[in-house]
Order: structure tokens, then C-alpha cells, then sequence
């Protein structure tokens, strides 16, 4: 975990040093050439012209301006502008930037003023967080200093003799910065450490919660699907009843055993399926007594005589117990048929029931799941609307709040009083919580119904004919969520369109993942409140089924669409994107469909996948092979 934790914060600390030094080099392209044209002009103003007797010229200080202001600013702006994060154009920057300085020194002829500059340089190379840069800096502005101070002190200092030591003190300002912005630099490398490390750490953990989340969630559908088994399954009648007899639950095995159903028996009282010569008394003194003898009167088989739907008295075995729910026992009565006729005759029926129960569980779960999902997105769309309305009242109330005496205080009241009434405070509290129960029965129901699917229908995992465009309108279902919200996509499906050869949920997941990707794109490029065009088409001809999905986002530039289909490879930042979304897509209709894959992409206008799969031949060719 460890090790993990640091390689992460070690590529997380070299993307975001580089971000730095891409941007940092990005200033340096414009400082650059702020000061190549500053440099210029000054010369101009300064000393334009020289003059021998009547004969005017322009001043060398003018051409030396240029020729050498463009030789020292010419790498910086080649470097950062090909090369920018590289060592390469950070170096160059610290060797260039207090050659510019000393250019502006000597055009200036030397000012005091300008030798500021030179702080300023070190400031902002400083910017890259590295001190190894000022140390070439530092250098080159010494090694100018002393120089100039002894051949040519007019240029440095405006003064023509006697500057051979000022040099030191100069040089003892620069120290005193560099000391500075050493530990700036030092400082600033250290805050990006701990901020990538607890990056990496914070990643990590949410990588555990999600594994967590995953396995707790798979285990609960686990246990509900044994416990809907055993239910199902048992051999024997299981019933539920509350503290006061009235059945909650009745299992397939109490359906046979006493010939109703469970809409019928939840109008019945549980003493009712028993003879009244023998059971009214021991289970009406079971409930009364309840908590107060409990223990004497559960877990104890009783045989009893209970009756059936057509008034036959046959004999079973009764156990009880209890658990609690919120405070209030509940009860679960087993009841066995002890005649060896009986118990034969209900396993038959019970398994012909669960026989049934599969042909069945399709067409419940389509019912169950369509109401289900408009009441979901009817509750979900109550619960944002809600959370405007909340923000909206609040408005009000900051308002009426600020108007203070501009209301009539009767008015005032009048309004006070209704809200006193209506209890706001206790439904803007309640009304979210409420929304966030009843999702979370939406998702309770639609886990049960995906259950019921995949218990009547496992999934596909050979290849089958598959029909593309059924697929195409399913899966845009599914992903309906992403794109709603930024574009609208269009479907133009050809009739008729012949079935391939794949598998349907592969297939799937190719559509979905270009339909996401491009979602994601229209909302990176759109302006905000503008939806985007996600065209989908299909078309045959004697060879292949093509797909074309169309979007208007802002396009993929060169360099990314070279390793658009490489696993891992992403643009998205940390947390958003895997970067297996289209290397799944290469790897499923290359590799599993024997298809062909179009890229064409336009910066600005939108990108087109264009996936062409074989109408026959290379994948039954495959097959046969491999028998």
C-alpha cells in the first residue's frame, strides 16, 4: 500500500511540477519579448542619435539594442514556445533572463533604477520552483558586474572610474535574495509534495471505499438472493405475522399447504388457518403474552391441527420465533405438514410452482421495472426542483429580512404567522430526507428487479446474432443520463438493417463508451446552457453493418488521437477518466468482431467514429479454425 501510495505521489508530483514549468515558461515567452521591444524603445528615447560634427547617425546603443536584445531573447522564445516544461528552456531561461537585464543596465547607461531588474529576474525565475536555476543566474549577473565594473564601469554604474569593488556590494543583495527565494523554492517543492501525497493517499482511499462498497453491495444482494431462495424454496410453510395475528408474509409452501394466496391471506387472521379445536388458545396466548413470555412459547415445536381452504383438518408442526423491528416483535411461524402423503404432495407443488416462477420473472420484472423508473426520475427531478425551491425561499426570506421596515409590520406578522404555520423550517428539512428515502426504495425495487432478470435470463457470453440497432436503442437508454443534460442525439436506424454475428452486451459497452466520451465532450466545448448534437446512424451494404455516432464537441487534437485506442491513456483529469473506455472499444470491434474502426475529428467542429462490422466470414472463419 505503501509503495503504491508513493509511486502515485511521485507521478503525481512530476505532473504537477510540470504544470508549473509549463506555465512559468508560457510567462517567460512573453516577458521575454515585453522586454526585447522595452529594450528597443528605451534606446530610442534615451540616445536615438549620435552625432559626428553635423553628421547625424543612429547611436550604437540602438543597434546594439536590437541585434543583441533578439540574439539573448530568440532561445527563450524558441524553447518555451517547442519545448515548454523541458530542463532545456528552463536553463536557457536562467542564462538568458540576466543577460536581458544586463542589456537594459547598459542601454540605460548604467542607471541605479534599472539594476532592479535584475531582483526582478530572480524573482520570477524563482516561479519554476527550482533553485538550481539562480545559481547560472547568480553567476552570470556576478561575472557581468565584475567585468564591466573593471573594463567598462560607465555601461554598469554611469560612472567612469573608480567602481572596480562596488561589484560587492551588488553582490551581497543578490545573496541576500537568493538565500530568499532558495527557500521559496524549497519551500514551494515541499507544499507540491505533501499536496500529491495526499492526493495519492486520497485516491487510494476512495479506491478501498469503492472495493469496499462493491463487495458489501454484492454481498447484500447475496444474502437477499439466498434469503428470496430459502423462502421460495422452503419445504416448509413459513408465515410472518405482527404482535396482533395479521399475516405479513406468506411463502409458496403455506400457499399450497392451506390453498390460498398470498393477496388472500394477508386479510387473514394467522389463528384462522388453524382448527379452533386445538390452536386459537396456544397462538393467541403466544401474541397476547409477547414480551412477557416469549421464550415459554417460541422456539417450541407444537403439533397442531390446521385447516385448509375447503375445511379439511390436517396435522402439522408449529415453531415460532421473534426478532425486533424497531422495538416491535415480529413473528415467523413454521408450520410442517407431519403426514408423509401431505409433505410429498407439497414438495410437487412446490416445485412446479418455482417452475413457473421462472417463465414468469421476464414479463413481473418488465411491469415492476417501467412504473418504477418514472417514478424514480419523477422523484429525482422533485428532489432538484426542491432544492431551487429551497434556495429560492431562503432569497426571500434574506429580503424580507433586509427590507426591515419597508414591510408593514401587520404584513410582516400576517407573514410570520403563516410560516409559523405551515411549519417551513420542519419541511425543509423533511421533504429532502423523505425524496432520499424514497430513492432509495427506487433502487431497492430496481435491485430486485435486475435479479429477477438475470435469474430468468443469465447473460450472453458466446457469440449470437445480434440486431445492432436494438442494441443502439437500449444502450442510449442506459446512457440517457449523461447526455440529457448537454446534448440531444438523433438516431437515423436503417429498416431492415441485417443482424451480425457478436455478442450484444460487448456491443453494448462500445456504444456507450462513444456516447459518454462524446457527452463529455459537448459539455467541455458548449457554452453553458447550449445543448450539443449526438448524431447516430446505421447502414448495410453486402459486406458490412456500419455505425456511425456523430457528436459537435470540440474535436481530438493530433497528438491525442495517435494514442486515443492505448489502455490507460487518458486526457481526463485524476478521478474522472481510466482511459480503457476506447481501448475497449479497439479491443472489442477489431479483435472480438472482426471490424474496422474510422476516426475523423475536426478541433472545433466535432469527431465521427465510423465501426464497420463483417456481415459473415472472419469470425465464423475463426471458429471454425479453432474446432
Amino acid at each position: 500500500m505503501i509503495a503504491s501510495v508513493n509511486a502515485r505521489a511521485a507521478e503525481l508530483r512530476t505532473h504537477m511540477m510540470g504544470q508549473v514549468h509549463r506555465k512559468t515558461d508560457r510567462m517567460f515567452f512573453w516577458l521575454m519579448l515585453v522586454q526585447l521591444i522595452g529594450t528597443i524603445v528605451a534606446s530610442l528615447i534615451l540616445s536615438p542619435h549620435t552625432y559626428n560634427g553635423t553628421i547625424k547617425s543612429i547611436h550604437p546603443h540602438v543597434i546594439f539594442a536590437m541585434a543583441l536584445g533578439a540574439l539573448i531573447a530568440a532561445p527563450v522564445l524558441g524553447v518555451t514556445w517547442f519545448m515548454p516544461g523541458s530542463q532545456v528552456s528552463r536553463f536557457t531561461v536562467a542564462i538568458c533572463q540576466p543577460l536581458m537585464s544586463a542589456l537594459m543596465i547598459h542601454v540605460s547607461g548604467g542607471r541605479i533604477e534599472t539594476h532592479f531588474h535584475i531582483f526582478g529576474s530572480l524573482a520570477f525565475i524563482a516561479f519554476y520552483r527550482d533553485w538550481r536555476l539562480l545559481v547560472p543566474t547568480t553567476l552570470i549577473i556576478a561575472a557581468d558586474h565584475i567585468v564591466r565594473g573593471i573594463y567598462a564601469p560607465l555601461s554598469v554604474y554611469g560612472m567612469v572610474s573608480g567602481q572596480e569593488w562596488r561589484f560587492i556590494e551588488h553582490a551581497a543583495w543578490v545573496i541576500f535574495e537568493d538565500i530568499i527565494l532558495v527557500a521559496f523554492c524549497i519551500g514551494g517543492v515541499r507544499d507540491v509534495q505533501t499536496l500529491a501525497k495526499r492526493q495519492a493517499q486520497l485516491e487510494y482511499t476512495n479506491q478501498n471505499i469503492e472495493k469496499t462498497v462493491v463487495a458489501r453491495t454484492d454481498a447484500l444482494k447475496r444474502t437477499e438472493l439466498r434469503n428470496s431462495a430459502v423462502l421460495a424454496n422452503a419445504r416448509d410453510a413459513i408465515v410472518s405475522i405482527n404482535a396482533h395475528g395479521e399475516i405479513l408474509e406468506f411463502n409458496p409452501a403455506a400457499e399450497e399447504m392451506f390453498g390460498i394466496s398470498e393477496s388472500q391471506s394477508l386479510m387473514t387472521h394467522f389463528a384462522d388457518l388453524f382448527s379452533p379445536h386445538n390452536a386459537n388458545h396456544w397462538i393467541e396466548d403466544c401474541l397476547r403474552d409477547g414480551l412477557a413470555d416469549l421464550e415459554s412459547k417460541t422456539n417450541q415445536p407444537m403439533e397442531l391441527l390446521a385447516v385448509n381452504r375447503d375445511g379439511e383438518e390436517f396435522a402439522v408442526e408449529v415453531s415460532m420465533t421473534y426478532l425486533f423491528v424497531d422495538k416491535v416483535p415480529l413473528f415467523t411461524a413454521f408450520i410442517r405438514d407431519i403426514r408423509e402423503r401431505k409433505r410429498f404432495e407439497t414438495r410437487l407443488a412446490q416445485s412446479n410452482k418455482l417452475e413457473s416462477l421462472g417463465q414468469l420473472a421476464t414479463g413481473v420484472a418488465h411491469e415492476i421495472n417501467t412504473p418504477n423508473q418514472y417514478i424514480g426520475d419523477n422523484i429525482r427531478y422533485i428532489d432538484e426542483s426542491f432544492g431551487d425551491l429551497a434556495k429560492l425561499i431562503q432569497e426571500y426570506q434574506t429580503v424580507i429580512a433586509e427590507a426591515g421596515s419597508a414591510i408593514p409590520a401587520e404584513r410582516l406578522a400576517e407573514l410570520k404567522q403563516k410560516e409559523h404555520h405551515s411549519d417551513l423550517e420542519f419541511l425543509m428539512e423533511e421533504i429532502p430526507q423523505a425524496l432520499g428515502q424514497a430513492l432509495e426504495g427506487v433502487e431497492r425495487v430496481g435491485s430486485i428487479v435486475r435479479a429477477m432478470k438475470e435469474f430468468s435470463h443469465p447473460g450472453i457470453q458466446s457469440l449470437t446474432m445480434v440486431d445492432l440497432n436494438r442494441v443502439i436503442s437500449s444502450t442510449v437508454a442506459v446512457a440517457r443520463n449523461e447526455w440529457k443534460y448537454v446534448a440531444e442525439v438523433e438516431m437515423s436506424l436503417a429498416e431492415g438493417l441485417p443482424s451480425i454475428q457478436g455478442n450484444p452486451g460487448e456491443l453494448g459497452q462500445v456504444i456507450l463508451n462513444i456516447v459518454v466520451n462524446a457527452a463529455h465532450a459537448i459539455k467541455e466545448h458548449q457554452p453553458e446552457g447550449k445543448l450539443g448534437q449526438i448524431q447516430i446512424a446505421t447502414a448495410a451494404d453486402d459486406r458490412y453493418v456500419t455505425l456511425t455516432i456523430r457528436d459537435n464537441g470540440g474535436g481530438i487534437p493530433d497528438h491525442v488521437k495517435r494514442r486515443m485506442f492505448d489502455p490507460f491513456f487518458t486526457t481526463k483529469g485524476v478521478g474522472v477518466g481510466t482511459g480503457q473506455g476506447l481501448a475497449i472499444v479497439h479491443t472489442v470491434v477489431v479483435d472480438g468482431h472482426g471490424g474496422h474502426i474510422q476516426v475523423d475529428t475536426d478541433l472545433g467542429e466535432g469527431t465521427q467514429f465510423v465501426l464497420k462490422f463483417p456481415l459473415e466470414g472472419r469470425i465464423l472463419q475463426r471458429e471454425t479454425e479453432a474446432a
